[in-house]
């Protein structure tokens, strides 16, 4: 029995031709419904658009996680908003730190939230519950949600609440081809067993709700893969728990959370060799830590390396063989971080933003932004993985730091 790691759901297969090459964009969104007030049902009419009260009890039985987005916020020099739950989480927020955090909440496991306001000097409004749903896939969450959930959210047809999880785009705009569904091909599986193993590497993180990877660098910098920037790109989280048994993620503990800071991002996204983002992320409320002091460190990068042998680590979807979660079913190892190690194919750059990694090594959908770091380091990153192909390549792929773009966006920052 192979690995033993965590956590998550739909996996979103995109096609990107280079050329003779085709590889396979890896990212894995969560499934969960966005209800605003525009589209609430009657259940959570009063708690949505308007003034809430200096206690308010949300409840979606049935969800696997619920996450709170204010779009009005008064608390006041004094003011704190408390939101707890029934398991026993708890996030304070001040004035200060809502803004930081773009007025969103953490993730909280469960279907359950309290929110208490004290010393408030003004009102606050909820702009939008975000649910996710209880299965790995929109079509499992379907099968597996009880009919208290469909009947409390007042839902038949799914898509009245779901995001719609589109494709990246390139830079120019351009869409990329028809996704692939869920096919029976295993494009990231670079052999027929799947060897990636559980484990618990501090500086590697799961960007949500996107189903991607992200990693610290020196300058309390994140890089991940450019095509994972997008409005699903919400937090990055570590220490993150077992998925439950039927791949359903589960966040991670509220210290453990950091949401992105949208203006920070830089990226690029222009196929193969040019695929990256770097970012900020603001500090934890509960620690007012960021992530690489409350981690211990972060990764080294370099772009003159050259090892034989690369690891990448990182949270993809998992499930059982032969597909081991691409196509679903999915298990508990599901989106949990797993890493896997083997060697290097190529290793080039042209021009001034381009770099190209290839290696065989398994990955899966949810590794994209994985760093790829020497074997024999546990800290010396050569770049970021993007992309699977070793069914029709003989190997998957990412981009190297010797893009000189991506390398210039981070070296001044890292002095």
């Amino acid at each position: 029995m192979k690995h033993n790691a965590m956590a998550l759901g739909l996996l979103l297969t995109t096609t990107l031709a280079m050329g003779s090459t085709v590889a396979f964009a890896e990212l894995a969104p969560v499934p969960r419904f966005s209800i605003t007030a525009d589209n609430a049902p009657e259940s959570l009419t009063a708690m949505l658009g308007g003034s809430i009260e200096d206690t308010t009890e949300i409840s979606v039985p049935g969800a696997a996680w619920l996450q709170l987005r204010f779009d009005a916020f008064a608390l006041g020099p004094e003011g704190k908003l408390v939101i707890t739950t029934p398991n026993g989480d708890v996030q304070n927020f001040t004035q200060d730190s809502l803004t930081a955090w773009d007025g969103k909440s953490a993730a909280f496991n469960g279907a359950e939230l309290s929110i208490l306001l004290e010393g408030v000097s003004g009102d606050v409004t909820i702009a939008e519950v975000m649910v996710g749903l209880p299965g790995a896939t929109p079509e499992i969450a379907k099968e597996r949600a009880s009919e208290t959930f469909f009947d409390f959210l007042g839902v038949g047809d799914m898509s009245r609440y779901m995001i719609d999880d589109v494709p990246p785009k390139t830079d120019d705009g351009s869409a990329l081809p028809p996704d692939l569904e869920f096919g029976a091909t295993i494009e990231s599986i670079c052999t027929p067993v799947d060897k990636r193993v559980s484990s618990a590497h501090p500086y590697s993180g799961r960007l949500m709700p996107v189903g991607c990877t992200g990693w610290l660098i020196p300058g309390n910098l994140v890089l991940t893969a450019g095509h994972c920037v997008g409005s699903s790109m919400g937090w990055l989280e570590f220490n993150v728990p077992r998925s439950y048994l039927d791949g359903t993620t589960r966040p991670t503990e509220v210290k453990d959370q950091y949401p992105v800071i949208r203006s920070s991002v830089v990226s690029r996204f222009t196929g193969v060799g040019n695929d990256w983002a770097v970012f900020r992320v603001a500090p934890n409320t509960e620690t007012n830590l960021l992530p690489s002091d409350a981690q211990g460190g972060h990764f080294e990068v370099s772009n003159t390396a050259e090892p034989t042998n690369v690891r990448i680590t990182g949270f993809g979807v998992d499930g059982p063989a032969p597909k081991f979660g691409n196509p679903p079913p999915r298990n508990g190892d599901n989106q949990t971080q797993q890493t896997h190690a083997g060697r290097v194919v190529r290793h080039t750059s042209s021009g001034s933003s381009s770099g190209t990694l290839k290696y065989r090594v398994d990955t899966q959908g949810g590794n994209s932004g994985s760093p790829v770091f020497a074997e024999d380091s546990n800290e010396i990153a050569i770049g970021i993985h993007t992309n699977g192909g070793c069914a029709t390549t003989g190997a998957n792929a990412g981009t190297s730091f010797r893009n000189k773009a991506l390398w210039n966006a981070i070296q001044p920052k890292t002095n």
